[in-house]
């Protein structure tokens, strides 16, 4: 390349013409660009575990699977090897090039383009990246300390550092990191995965540790325990630990059902989105239409005996597919009980209580939107028992039938655990409530016009469309 002459600079006007052109990229009064806070809001995480997978060596062999359920931040191409994580944090605008063109081959690119975790791009280069990814914004080093992600991180050297500073902001507490090493092999730059089009002389580390060295300065200053879990990493400004120190955690797997061809094919989405940003290892499941809206209600009590039948050994936790987990569910790490749901006194949510339901509620009712199913026999009698009760379908919910199979149910010896009413908090009746942990929509009355009782049969209107 020559040398750039002041005549090869477009002029003035151009200039001005150009910058007009690119504001709705960056910033102005209708910017396109997509930041991460808009997704990922500051303190998101705080106070839960991350672990941030890096690019070195010493991930060779790892078993990524042993990250899933865990909030996971990965670092370049760590995706591919853990497609489960939240975030993919990278800097260098070169790799979303050599994505696009194949140059990583087609495989990569297979992975990249069905990644479901937020690709984000730390800009620290203003280079106009496409819609698709969330960028955070590369602000100077010198006095940083707000770790506010809408303000972004400071502008280091190299994405780990930037990964870890991301999720700091997040609020992630303890961070510990993986294949973060600055090593090479035979004097080159290293990495566990196949590596990019070019490498560098295995020094250009030296120019990572600086960076390195100051975030662990201003992560110390704010609290925040950072541990590298290689102790033979040439980053020595981080607590040492090992992976097989950390204490596993006991956690469900999150299902939700979503019926084909309905308005809740696009509801389920949203929720999904949210169970990635958490890094809850989910299972969502297209059902036919059984017919009816009441029908397909009560076919969940079936699908929730499949899903315990699915994973032998591990509890789940049903989440209606219009729902939305907004806070990480802390309670359902190593939950002690049966069943858990949500239970109201309907008469702090609807002043006629009295005459809306009370042949079905009385004062009080279980909310199914939100359950911890355990997956042990008392579950499944249980399960067995509501859906007896339920088969005639000539309740207007299957929570009314839900109340008899507790209360006989505990006769027996099913623990119920009733959770904090936020964990089924209804956007609207119960916002008062203050912030949710899982808020729910209910689409179905955006589409069930109406609702009546003709004789001994309810009838529904859903989506146009009259059921009986």
């Amino acid at each position: 390349m020559g040398v750039l002459k002041m005549s090869d600079l477009p002029d003035a006007a151009t200039r001005a013409k150009r910058k007009r052109a690119m504001l709705p990229l960056y910033g102005g009064e209708n910017p396109k660009r997509r930041m991460l806070f808009q997704e990922m809001p500051n303190g998101i995480w705080s106070g839960r575990r991350c672990f941030i997978v890096g690019g070195g060596p010493s991930l060779k062999g790892f078993d990524f699977s042993r990250l899933k359920g865990e909030i996971v931040v990965t670092v370049n191409r760590g995706f591919e090897s853990a497609p489960f994580s939240a975030v993919n944090v990278a800097q260098d605008p070169r790799l979303w090039g050599w994505y696009e063109r194949g140059d990583l081959g087609q495989e990569a690119r297979r992975k990249f383009n069905e990644y479901k975790g937020l690709k984000c791009w730390v800009n620290a280069q203003s280079f106009p990246f496409p819609e698709d990814l969330y960028l955070v914004n590369a602000v100077p080093i010198d006095g940083y300390e707000k770790f506010d992600i809408v303000e972004g991180v400071p502008c280091h050297g190299n994405s780990g550092a930037n990964a870890i500073m991301v999720a700091a902001c997040l609020g992630a507490n303890p961070i510990y990191l993986l294949g973060f090493d600055c090593k090479g092999e035979n004097g080159r730059t290293a990495d566990f995965h196949s590596g990019y089009p070019e490498s560098d002389p295995e020094k250009s580390y030296d120019s990572f540790l600086p960076d390195f060295k100051d975030a662990a300065w201003r992560l110390k200053k704010k609290g925040v325990r950072v541990v590298n879990l290689n102790p033979n990493s040439a980053i020595k400004y981080f607590d040492f630990g090992r992976f097989d120190e950390i204490k596993p955690i006991s956690r469900p797997i999150y299902v939700s059902f979503f019926t084909k061809n309905t308005a809740y094919e696009r509801e389920v989405k949203k929720l999904e989105r949210s169970l990635i940003n958490f890094g809850l290892e989910y299972d969502l499941l297209a059902a036919e239409d059984n017919g009816s809206w009441r029908a397909n209600i009560h076919g969940r009590i079936k699908i929730l005996r499949d899903f315990l039948d699915k994973y032998p050994g591990r509890d789940i936790v049903y989440i209606d597919a219009d729902g939305i987990v907004c806070k990480y569910p802390i309670i359902f790490d190593e939950f002690v009980g049966d069943f858990g749901l949500v239970k109201i006194d309907r008469s702090k949510y609807f002043p006629e209580w009295e005459k809306q339901g009370r042949e079905w509620f009385g004062r009080y009712e279980y909310l199914g939107g939100t359950m911890y199913l355990k997956n042990n026999a008392r579950m499944r009698a249980l399960l067995d028992l509501w859906e007896r009760l339920d088969a005639p379908l000539d309740s207007p919910l299957s929570q009314c039938t839900l109340i008899k199979a507790i209360e006989q149910g505990e006769k027996e010896g099913l623990k119920v655990v009733a959770l904090p009413e936020g964990y089924c908090q209804i956007f609207d009746i119960m916002g008062a409530n203050g912030e949710p942990v899982v808020e729910h929509f209910q689409a179905s009355r955006r589409s069930l016009y109406c609702y009546k009782k003709q004789g001994e049969k309810y009838i529904y209107q859903f989506g146009g469309k009259v059921y009986k």
